[in-house]
């Protein structure tokens, strides 16, 4: 029983593809994230889909895309305690730009989500259009009364807890010397993809 007393680690990738699947099979948390930010009340039209870790060739990576029918991309930077990269917000709009010099939208927002602390102490989080808090969803889905939804927020309020800790997750060697690895292999074989340096890794 030890064991599942453990403190739970959340990954950004976490809430990640928990935002994803939510934008993608639920109407009532791809509206409410349309009037977070379009401040617009009336009926707002559907979400044509959302897509994560999309990679502009020159741009960089945004770690989610929405886009619905009116048009309106929001492109969305997730953090849970991670260090913003330089110039990240920019970037973000950058993206934005090029998607409807493409075609792929009429309009975008720029939308970062994270813990409230961390938007408070940050000053990157300025550079997006919009900041909505893990605090502010994790209420939304407390608010569904299903036990679905309440573990989804559950989840918010780890996320929440671990960036006011600082939690730093404990690295496990294998874990960490197997991405190593992986690293050292994508680079030399494949370095259009660009993967990141790992950095240290825990276990599971």
């Amino acid at each position: 029983m030890e064991k599942l007393n453990k403190v739970l680690y959340i990954a950004e990738r976490d809430i990640d593809l928990l935002l994803l699947e939510e934008l993608n099979v639920n109407p009532d948390f791809a509206a409410w994230l349309y009037q977070q930010v379009t401040s617009d009340d009336s009926l707002p039209p559907s979400c044509t889909g959302a897509w994560h870790s999309v990679t502009h060739p020159k741009l960089g990576e945004s770690d989610l895309i929405v886009i619905y029918e009116s048009g309106l991309s929001v492109l969305i930077e997730n953090k849970v305690d991670a260090q913003a990269q330089p110039e990240q917000g920019a970037r973000y709009t950058q993206r934005g730009r090029a998607g409807i010099a493409d075609g792929h939208w009429k309009k975008f927002v720029t939308c970062v989500v994270a813990p409230g602390r961390y938007l408070t102490i940050n000053s990157e989080a300025r550079r997006y259009d919009i900041k909505i808090t893990y605090e502010k969803i994790r209420d939304w889905f407390k608010g569904r009364g299903t036990a679905r939804a309440n573990y989804k927020a559950y989840l918010f309020s780890e996320a929440i807890e671990q960036q006011r800790r600082g939690y730093s997750p404990e690295a496990d060697e294998d874990v960490t010397q197997f991405w190593l690895a992986y690293w050292n292999f994508a680079s030399k074989y494949f370095p259009s993809l660009r993967m990141p340096h790992p950095g240290i890794k825990p276990s599971n």
